[in-house]
């Protein structure tokens, strides 16, 4: 053991391992670094009193600036760690950065509504003033924000004036799944309620969905996904947003239970000690898609149920003939992990790796999926001036014409994105 002693009153370092150790400034009293191995423990500024740094390994632990009292940071590994606010303890993080945002509740939330988000400010401050509103309307609710890759939204945030505690973190890579995680493990909820920064809950939306997922144990409930009422979509985002395929699954709802396959992540509900069990979402998935129904087949195999609240949350996503095209090649990536991870899964549902691998899903590598965006771009024009006062007969033509084109770009992307991990067969008939 080594022993070290540093500027200021009553601050001990004791057995270190292979690292140098720096209290810098007036650190102040009772600070202790106990066991750390590898890295540089800097207390930085004047971090006030009581504030531990337990069990840290391999990076950098800074305590910044004035976190006032009572913080700990305990058996923290492999990022910097940086606590603001007062009387907060997160115990057990792994791999981030995790800021508390203002004053937390000391009070344990009945729910952790956990955010993965990447550089959207404007629609998280929408997303979060929603929740704002609903405050006081049934569950104590805490939020925790996990950005991905870079820290986008960590300025506004520690200035934003919020009824609720938010928890702030990063994690250095752009991963949707591992995003969700992080924030598993730092929310201090029973019931985890995970949504995309993309949407907003209508009034009572967080109550009614976090009221169904206690009542119904070892079940994923989802919320109810369907497109503003208060903004123009076009055709792209009509059939191929995640808030059509609630259409269906409404109806499968009413005919009787829900399959993995029915299972979206944009907005669901979850115990906490049922998400950690499964091991949470596969980091594996680097490119859109998929994720969720993987997560699902686990969930499903474990005995969980899936369910569907009649709760709305509005998603605002809209779709051109480009973000189509770009979706569909992530999910064909994503379709390869997929089926490495499940060989069987194109039994019951196909997702196009097979039909690539033999020759039934392709196209010529002098494809000009160009020529396609230009017709989708010209259905969508034609759908925004005239649908309204054109007859019957000619909005039903027009819609077929958009399912057509885009169904054609979205199997070119699939395509695409499919080849670029699995052999597909050059002398097929097309």
């Amino acid at each position: 053991m080594s022993r070290s002693t540093a500027s200021g009153r009553g601050v001990e370092v004791t057995d270190t391992t292979n690292s140098h150790i720096d209290a810098a400034g007036t650190p102040g009293r009772d600070v202790g670094l106990v066991s750390t191995n590898d890295p540089q423990v800097d207390v930085a500024g004047t971090p006030g009193r009581d504030v531990g740094l337990i069990g840290t390994a391999d990076r950098q632990a800074d305590v910044a600036a004035a976190p006032g009292q009572g913080v700990g940071l305990v058996s923290t590994a492999d990022r910097q760690v940086d606590v603001a606010g007062r009387g907060v303890r997160l115990v057990g993080t792994t791999d981030p950065q995790v800021d508390v945002v203002g004053t937390p509740d000391p009070r344990v939330p009945d729910v952790s509504i956990v955010v993965p988000v990447r550089a959207r400010s404007g629609p998280l401050r929408r997303l979060l003033a929603s929740v704002a509103g609903q405050v006081g309307d049934g569950p104590r609710v805490e939020v925790v924000v996990v950005d991905n890759p870079t820290p986008d939204n960590a300025g506004w945030l520690r200035t934003a004036d919020l009824p609720f505690p938010v928890l702030y973190t990063c994690v250095s890579t752009a991963n949707r799944g591992l995003a969700r995680n992080v924030g598993a493990h730092l929310a201090r909820g029973a019931t985890l309620l995970f949504t995309d920064s993309d949407v907003r809950f209508a009034a009572g939306a967080v109550r009614r969905v976090a009221k169904a997922s206690a009542a119904l144990p070892r079940t994923l409930v989802m919320a109810d996904v369907v497109f503003p009422p208060d903004e123009p979509r076009g055709l792209g985002t009509h059939l191929f947003d995640v808030a059509a395929y609630f259409r269906a699954y409404r109806s499968q709802r009413r005919l009787g239970p829900l399959q993995f396959r029915h299972f979206v992540s944009c907005c669901f509900a979850v115990p906490r000690e049922d998400f950690l069990g499964l091991g949470g979402f596969d980091p594996g998935f680097t490119a859109y898609g998929y994720e969720d129904v993987e997560f699902a087949i686990r969930a499903e195999r474990d005995g969980l149920s899936f369910d569907l609240e009649p709760a709305r949350v509005y998603h605002h996503k809209p779709l051109a003939p480009a973000s189509v095209l770009a979706r569909s090649v992530e999910l064909g990536r994503s379709a390869v992990r997929l089926v490495d991870l499940h060989p069987d899964i194109e039994r019951v549902m196909p997702v196009g790796v097979a039909a690539a691998a033999a020759g039934e899903l392709h196209f010529d590598p002098d494809f000009d999926v160009r020529d396609l965006l230009d017709r989708a771009r010209r259905v969508e024009r034609r759908w925004a001036g005239g649908r309204r006062s054109a007859p019957l007969s000619e909005t039903r033509s027009l819609l077929a014409e958009a399912r057509d084109v885009y169904e054609r770009i979205a199997r070119y992307g699939r395509f695409t994105g499919i080849r670029e991990h699995v052999p597909t067969d050059p002398e097929a008939v097309r």
